[in-house]
């Protein structure tokens, strides 16, 4: 009786691994066929020609729109100013700029960023520069632009502050 007992157990570990081995393959063969889409040939073959042609797409096909994506930082408005760089300390001011040299050209885009070398918009195939670009400006003008402007960032600053803790 006790043999029966041990050989019962065997068939049932053997049933369970069995079982098991089958929920796996079975899961596998799911996950594989859930991965994989009908996309036909005529497709993945125009998918790939237009990544190929991004890819090879030549530098001179990129407009120079000078202007056209920057905006000149003399023309911005205290409250431009403000939005983009808050109230920089002396301090604060050499930090906006610690990886530029002050010769360094550098220009503001109107998406808020400040640019320093070389950028291409692909949306629209305009290519920025701030070596080239009328509204650039080199970094020690900005820190001299910002520096004038202090006074007018500070009450920005105490205003906004002002109005948060009422």
């Amino acid at each position: 009786m006790h043999r029966k007992g041990e050989e019962k157990l065997k068939k049932g570990k053997i049933v369970l691994i069995v079982l098991v081995l089958i929920g796996c393959v079975g899961a596998t063969i799911y996950l594989k066929s859930a991965g994989k889409k009908e996309v036909p040939k005529e497709d993945v073959k125009q998918q790939a020609e237009s990544t190929e042609q991004e890819k090879t797409k030549p530098r001179a096909e990129y407009k120079k729109a000078p202007g056209l994506l920057t905006i000149s930082m003399y023309e911005m408005s205290d409250e431009e100013l403000y939005q983009r760089f808050g109230y920089p300390s002396e301090a604060g001011i050499e930090e906006l700029f610690f990886d530029n040299k002050d010769t360094d050209k550098i220009v503001a885009l109107k998406d808020g960023s400040i640019l320093s070398g070389e950028m291409v918009d692909n949306d629209i195939l305009v290519e920025v520069s701030s070596e080239t670009d009328p509204n650039a400006l080199t970094v020690r003008e900005a820190k001299e632009l910002l520096k004038s402007r202090q006074e007018a960032l500070y009450q920005l600053y105490e205003a906004e502050i002002t109005n948060t803790s009422e």
